[in-house]
Protein backbone atom coordinates (compact mmCIF):
# COMPACT_ATOMS: atom_id res chain seq x y z
CA UNK A 1 0.00 0.00 0.00
CA UNK A 2 3.12 2.52 0.08
CA UNK A 3 4.67 3.99 -2.49
CA UNK A 4 8.21 4.96 -1.24
CA UNK A 5 9.96 7.59 -3.42
CA UNK A 6 13.59 8.32 -2.80
CA UNK A 7 15.19 11.59 -3.46
CA UNK A 8 18.53 12.05 -4.09
CA UNK A 9 20.87 12.39 -1.46
CA UNK A 10 22.06 16.03 -0.85
CA UNK A 11 25.75 16.68 -2.03
CA UNK A 12 28.43 17.95 0.50
CA UNK A 13 30.98 20.05 -0.40
CA UNK A 14 34.39 21.12 0.43
CA UNK A 15 36.41 23.36 -1.43
CA UNK A 16 40.34 23.70 -1.18
CA UNK A 17 42.37 26.86 -1.44
CA UNK A 18 44.79 26.57 -4.34
CA UNK A 19 48.55 27.03 -3.68
CA UNK A 20 51.00 28.75 -5.54
CA UNK A 21 54.66 28.90 -4.60
CA UNK A 22 58.04 31.16 -5.93
CA UNK A 23 61.32 29.77 -6.55
CA UNK A 24 63.14 32.75 -7.20
CA UNK A 25 66.52 33.34 -4.73
CA UNK A 26 65.74 37.34 -3.70
CA UNK A 27 63.35 36.51 -0.58
CA UNK A 28 64.78 36.89 2.95
CA UNK A 29 65.34 33.70 4.63
CA UNK A 30 62.68 32.08 6.55
CA UNK A 31 61.10 32.77 9.82
CA UNK A 32 62.18 29.70 11.98
CA UNK A 33 60.55 31.18 15.20
CA UNK A 34 57.63 28.90 16.51
CA UNK A 35 54.66 29.99 15.98
CA UNK A 36 51.71 28.63 18.51
CA UNK A 37 49.17 25.93 17.37
CA UNK A 38 45.90 26.46 17.20
CA UNK A 39 43.22 24.14 16.97
CA UNK A 40 40.44 24.64 14.25
CA UNK A 41 36.95 23.95 15.79
CA UNK A 42 35.27 20.74 15.42
CA UNK A 43 33.01 20.94 12.32
CA UNK A 44 29.69 20.62 12.81
CA UNK A 45 27.34 18.28 11.61
CA UNK A 46 25.26 18.54 8.49
CA UNK A 47 22.19 19.85 9.11
CA UNK A 48 19.27 17.80 8.60
CA UNK A 49 16.10 18.92 8.73
CA UNK A 50 13.43 17.59 6.48
CA UNK A 51 12.06 19.50 3.83
CA UNK A 52 8.41 21.09 3.65
CA UNK A 53 6.73 20.14 0.49
CA UNK A 54 4.40 23.32 -0.90
CA UNK A 55 0.59 22.94 -1.08
CA UNK A 56 0.56 20.38 2.25
CA UNK A 57 -0.22 20.81 6.10
CA UNK A 58 2.40 19.51 7.81
CA UNK A 59 0.91 17.32 10.32
CA UNK A 60 4.05 16.24 12.34
CA UNK A 61 7.64 17.54 12.40
CA UNK A 62 10.13 16.01 14.86
CA UNK A 63 13.56 19.16 14.16
CA UNK A 64 17.06 17.17 13.95
CA UNK A 65 17.85 15.13 16.78
CA UNK A 66 19.31 11.57 17.71
CA UNK A 67 18.13 8.25 19.20
CA UNK A 68 15.09 6.78 19.26
CA UNK A 69 11.59 8.31 20.25
CA UNK A 70 8.09 8.63 19.39
CA UNK A 71 7.64 11.82 17.22
CA UNK A 72 3.89 11.77 17.95
CA UNK A 73 0.11 10.79 16.94
CA UNK A 74 -1.87 12.41 13.60
CA UNK A 75 -5.33 12.19 11.90
CA UNK A 76 -5.15 11.57 8.35
CA UNK A 77 -7.75 11.94 5.88
CA UNK A 78 -8.17 9.04 3.12
CA UNK A 79 -8.98 11.98 0.32
CA UNK A 80 -5.22 12.68 0.21
CA UNK A 81 -1.81 11.06 0.11
CA UNK A 82 0.16 11.22 3.73
CA UNK A 83 4.11 12.14 3.19
CA UNK A 84 6.37 11.11 5.07
CA UNK A 85 9.78 13.11 4.39
CA UNK A 86 12.91 11.91 6.67
CA UNK A 87 16.65 13.38 6.68
CA UNK A 88 19.54 11.85 8.03
CA UNK A 89 23.70 11.83 8.59
CA UNK A 90 25.62 9.36 10.05
CA UNK A 91 29.35 9.03 11.08
CA UNK A 92 28.99 5.11 9.24
CA UNK A 93 26.60 3.77 6.77
CA UNK A 94 23.57 2.42 8.78
CA UNK A 95 19.61 2.38 8.72
CA UNK A 96 17.14 4.08 10.63
CA UNK A 97 13.57 2.83 10.85
CA UNK A 98 10.35 4.55 10.32
CA UNK A 99 6.63 3.30 11.80
CA UNK A 100 3.91 4.38 11.13
CA UNK A 101 1.76 2.65 13.22
CA UNK A 102 -0.93 0.48 12.50
CA UNK A 103 0.13 0.30 9.12
CA UNK A 104 3.69 -0.06 8.28
CA UNK A 105 7.31 0.77 8.83
CA UNK A 106 10.37 1.20 6.95
CA UNK A 107 14.06 1.11 6.70
CA UNK A 108 15.93 4.78 5.42
CA UNK A 109 20.12 4.32 4.55
CA UNK A 110 21.54 6.66 6.47
CA UNK A 111 25.78 7.72 5.87
CA UNK A 112 28.03 10.41 5.58
CA UNK A 113 26.29 12.65 3.73
CA UNK A 114 22.89 13.78 4.32
CA UNK A 115 20.19 11.97 2.64
CA UNK A 116 16.50 13.29 2.17
CA UNK A 117 14.06 10.21 1.43
CA UNK A 118 10.26 11.31 0.64
CA UNK A 119 7.76 8.48 1.13
CA UNK A 120 4.36 8.27 -0.03
CA UNK A 121 1.22 6.43 1.93
CA UNK A 122 -1.94 6.41 0.32
CA UNK A 123 -5.37 5.16 2.30
CA UNK A 124 -8.60 3.85 1.68
CA UNK A 125 -10.01 5.36 4.96
CA UNK A 126 -8.84 7.70 7.59
CA UNK A 127 -7.07 6.93 11.00
CA UNK A 128 -4.88 7.95 12.98
CA UNK A 129 -1.22 7.45 13.20
CA UNK A 130 1.57 7.06 15.60
CA UNK A 131 4.53 7.61 14.43
CA UNK A 132 8.18 6.60 15.66
CA UNK A 133 11.86 6.25 14.74
CA UNK A 134 14.43 3.85 15.68
CA UNK A 135 17.95 4.83 15.33
CA UNK A 136 21.68 4.68 16.83
CA UNK A 137 22.42 7.63 19.33
CA UNK A 138 25.19 8.43 16.31
CA UNK A 139 22.58 9.03 13.66
CA UNK A 140 21.10 12.72 13.61
CA UNK A 141 17.91 12.72 11.91
CA UNK A 142 14.39 15.16 11.20
CA UNK A 143 11.13 13.68 9.54
CA UNK A 144 8.16 15.57 8.81
CA UNK A 145 4.45 14.30 7.91
CA UNK A 146 2.55 16.31 5.76
CA UNK A 147 -1.14 15.73 4.05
Amino acid sequence: MRIAAALAGLALSATLPALTACTGTTAPPPDRTPHPVVAAPAASPPSATAEELPGTRTLLYQPPAQGARVVGRAGVRADAPVWINVTCSAPTDTAIQVAFQPLDQFDIPCGSETSATRNQVNLRSPRTLTLAVTAPPSVTWSVRVQQ
